[in-house]
């Protein structure tokens, strides 16, 4: 069972918002113009359509105001005359936790208009270097401004679906953009620290993405370099979420921060464009873990208080642990995202990282984020209430280790 509806007259996520109007929660019966009833509550307008809470699970679904009645259509009419000409009329508590609980998008994708700008293409030194949207790329070869702009697409259609999520991560690009490092040849990819066989590193001390062309799909040809647009880019785009993060990321638990980047990694991505309805955790952990029927999950308790170190412990010489750890962490950070109630849970223990300078701050921090997580609960109690929810998702958990 999938949490996140799918496109319909009545099931249409609510796409990223930028300026609506929002109004009070309350809940009546909707109508559409061929009767069928919704009973649901209102949380916004959002031009031609009206975004609402089903009462019954809070399922989230957006409108278009012409398939609704007339009766409708004039209750709308009337709340929006109502709004105060100085702005947005903003339910009481706005700021806080959204009431009703979290919304996800539905669709998010990269901008329509940015610009390739050249900033320096030197045959000399065979240095090359782009600008396109909230990223830098330094390359080694020339590139054509077209090939630039089609694989920035992934790169701004990643930092806009960060931003899309309603977990408030207050991201901004800094000034000068994200900075790229991109290679020909994969020998310089990994001369210059890029794993071996990974499809994009990110170096959190430089703050750099190296990518491999081949990642990218760019590849050269007798006419020059050219772009193969089918290219998979699951494990850059983990990539990319974690160098947009990057200011999270000696706040939060490391199974956080890798099972958010998996997170983003499994929302399924076609030309520029998140697909967020279209999530299904069990497809996704079918697809990075070959998991078809059940799954032995890494424990909560040892991965939320699992170091840094121990995460790396695996790499280079466990990679079926390794793997189950990332399936693990996402499957923990999507329990609490989207099945532990209204996602509140999550979002509040987000918030006690934020001002956190010191490591005083950071480890009581830390402390009072896990016990927000668990609610009064213990980890044994936390996984059988996981077990309980995956499997209303086609997911079996039969134990940990």
């Amino acid at each position: 069972m999938n949490r996140f509806p799918h496109r319909g007259q009545l099931a249409i996520c609510l796409l990223l918002l930028l300026a609506v109007s929002c109004f009070a929660a309350e809940s009546r019966t909707w109508t559409s113009t061929d009767g069928r009833e919704l009973n649901a509550e209102l949380v916004r307008v959002e031009g031609d359509s009206v975004v609402v809470r089903r009462v019954s699970d809070w399922r989230v679904f957006t409108i278009p105001l012409e398939s609704l009645s007339e009766a409708d259509q004039a209750y709308v009419a009337g709340l929006e005359k109502e709004a105060s000409p100085a702005g947005p009329y903003v339910v009481e508590g706005a700021g806080g936790f959204p009431e009703g609980g979290l919304v996800w998008p539905d669709k998010v994708e990269a901008p329509g208009d940015f610009e390739v700008e050249i900033l320096e293409e030197n045959n000399d030194t065979g240095v090359y270097r782009y600008r396109a949207g909230h990223f830098s790329y330094t390359s080694d070869i020339k590139l054509a401004r077209k090939v630039v702009a089609e694989f920035a697409e992934v790169f701004e259609a990643t930092y806009n679906a960060v931003r899309a999520t309603p977990l408030d991560w207050g991201i901004e690009a800094p000034k000068d953009g994200y900075t790229v490092r991109l290679f020909d040849q994969l020998e310089g990819f990994e001369m210059a620290g890029g794993i071996p066989g990974s499809a994009g590193t990110y170096s959190p001390r430089d703050r750099v993405i190296l990518v491999p062309m081949a990642s990218l799909g760019v590849k050269k040809s007798s006419t020059g370099v050219t772009l193969d647009s089918q290219a998979g880019h699951g494990t850059l785009i983990h990539e990319i979420t974690h160098q947009v993060q990057h200011d999270w990321m000696y706040r939060l638990p490391v199974w956080l921060i890798e099972g958010f980047a998996v997170y983003i990694e499994s929302v399924p991505y076609k030309r520029g464009i998140f697909d967020f309805g279209d999530l299904e955790p069990d497809e996704a952990l079918q697809a990075k873990t070959g998991a078809t029927d059940e799954f032995t999950i890494v424990s909560p308790e040892k991965l939320m208080t699992m170091s840094g170190a121990d995460w790396n412990a695996n790499f280079g010489t466990d990679a079926f642990a390794l793997n189950r750890q990332y399936a693990s962490a996402f499957l923990l950070t999507y329990y609490f995202a989207h099945l532990d109630g209204d996602g509140r849970h999550l979002w509040e223990a987000l918030r006690v990282f934020e001002g956190v300078e010191t490591m005083p701050e950071w480890n009581a921090a830390r402390k009072r984020f896990d016990e927000i997580l668990l609610a009064g609960r213990t980890y044994d109690e936390l996984f059988d209430d996981m077990q309980r929810d995956y499997r209303s998702e086609g997911i079996k958990l039969v134990g940990t280790m």
